[in-house]
């Protein structure tokens, strides 16, 4: 298949994402197609020295509910993801990592978003610093790594990073 993108401009931005629209040629024929232009993030799954997990648990106002998630965020001008994820494990739980890797990228929805998260596993957990942003109100949940995998099976954790972080790291040590 033969595709072809002509970028017409931006049609939409603030400080979290750009909308751009785009001519785009499939197999002969001309469509109008948006994208979304966003900073690259991170994940970071925490792990206890028992195996459990450290969720969190926020409110996200695209979905109108509050969901169970990983700590994440977005990578800031000049930063590593590295560095990011240890940033924002520590001002979102509190904990510093001892031990952190990144085991996977992923893009989030390629259908219209161009932003990749670096997933990372963090672990040797001590005490640090939380430090909210202003728009973030974050309850902590420790769960077993059965319990999350019980979890997603019963759709208590619906967020696509979540649910691709733990199972990997799940099969990752099941193997």
């Amino acid at each position: 298949m033969s595709t072809k993108q002509a970028t017409k401009g931006m049609v939409y931005s603030n400080r979290f994402f750009s909308v751009f629209e785009s001519s785009v040629s499939v197999r002969g024929s001309r469509h109008k197609y948006f994208s979304i232009k966003k900073a690259n993030a991170i994940a970071v799954l925490p792990v206890t020295a028992d195996g459990s997990f450290i969720l969190e648990r926020q409110f996200r106002p695209a979905i109108d509910e509050k969901i169970y998630e990983i700590p994440a965020g977005h990578i800031e001008k000049g930063e590593t993801p590295r560095h990011a994820a240890l940033r924002e494990l520590e001002e979102e739980t509190g904990y510093r990592a001892g031990k952190i890797i990144e085991i996977l990228q992923m893009y989030t929805s390629p259908g219209v978003l161009d932003e990749k998260i670096h997933i990372f596993v963090a672990t040797m957990l001590r005490s640090g610093s939380k430090n909210l942003d202003p728009m973030e109100e974050i309850e902590l949940k420790v769960v077993s790594e059965a319990s999350a995998l019980a979890m997603i099976q019963k759709n208590e954790i619906l967020d696509a990073k979540t649910i691709t972080a733990i199972l990997s790291y799940w099969a990752d040590h099941n193997r």
